[in-house]
């Protein structure tokens, strides 16, 4: 049992939208529309899992693939469904920022306790054009703000003088890191000293980046096994040093699945196992298609080699 207390390093910190695990959760499909009842299973799984927070619309749940009115169908399903047993973030931002500043005025009526927003991809600007983007969309919103540093799909890092910029802003509470880079994290840490949280975005950086002051994880691999990424989190950020130290092993068995997520086009994989679980994930939205038979023959030893049998739902 973890007694789990809000950790905070100085009374001018910011609070964090969330501490501990946020599931990015995939979208089921079925004949190319939202899977409402899947969806109800899928984030009932979560709550048995007790994750502190679920994400709809990211780029595990194919957001950028959705029409403006399908994300908000998603988001806004994600809310009720949640019935506030943990917080529901919306997954918005892109090269049009007037519609992002619409969808987070919708969000925030419908409920949502939080944003993760992606840089401006495609349409690359510079670190002002990057500040002004944030500012403005911050400015809409009455709850926190994550940013999300994932140049791999933006084509855009984030600088940790940037963050400390934004970092001045009530809103702005964060940054999802997925760059890898443990440099800037810790360059964000000492900059911003509490205005500006970091979570990783990487399950394969679960250990380290808590290790350093992280708040927790916006996890993938959570989609499929919710507890293992939970205990992992909840031992970095609450345990005892051999709990620490068992985590990092758990970590270190998990490490190939961790990385088999990406061994397509992300969400291709998660989806996959998801399904061949048992799962109702549906099908995929074009542009994405099914994973190579190769690919997930692999994929599936990296799944046994971890012997945990609960994976498989059916």
């Amino acid at each position: 049992m973890f007694i789990k207390k809000m950790i905070k390093m100085d009374k001018n910190d910011k609070t964090p939208v969330f501490q501990g695990t946020a599931t990015m959760m995939v979208t089921p499909f079925l004949e190319g529309r939202l899977w409402m009842e899947a969806l109800r299973e899928l984030i009932e799984f979560q709550m048995d899992a007790k994750v502190q927070a679920i994400v709809m619309a990211g780029t595990a749940g194919e957001g950028p693939g959705m029409d403006d009115a399908l994300r908000r169908q998603v988001i806004e399903a994600g809310i009720r469904l949640a019935k506030k047993r943990v917080k529901v973030l919306a997954a918005v931002g892109g090269p049009n920022v007037s519609d992002t500043v619409k969808l987070v005025r919708w969000a925030c009526d419908q409920g949502a306790d939080g944003f993760l927003v992606v840089p401006p991809y495609y349409l690359k600007t510079s670190e002002e054009g990057l500040y002004k983007y944030y500012m403005e969309i911050a400015g809409q919103s009455n709850v926190p703000v994550v940013l999300s540093n994932i140049p791999a799909r933006t084509g855009m890092s984030l600088s940790a003088g940037l963050c400390q910029r934004l970092s001045d802003h009530p809103m702005i509470n964060g940054v999802k890191e997925v760059s890898g880079n443990t440099v800037f994290s810790g360059e964000v840490m000492r900059r911003c000293k509490g205005k500006m949280h970091i979570w990783t975005g990487n399950d394969d950086q679960i250990v380290p980046l808590i290790a350093m002051g992280a708040q927790g994880v916006f996890s993938t691999a959570a989609n499929l096994i919710p507890g293992e990424i939970g205990g992992m989190v909840e031992k970095m950020m609450w345990g005892s040093l051999e709990e620490k130290r068992a985590a990092a092993n758990r970590q270190i068995h998990f490490m190939e699945l961790f990385q088999a997520q990406f061994w397509e086009t992300h969400p291709i994989p998660i989806k996959t196992a998801m399904r061949k679980a048992g799962f109702p994930v549906g099908e995929f939205r074009p542009p994405l298609t099914e994973m190579q038979q190769d690919i997930w023959k692999k994929m599936q030893a990296a799944i046994e080699g971890t012997g945990v049998d609960i994976l498989w739902k059916k």
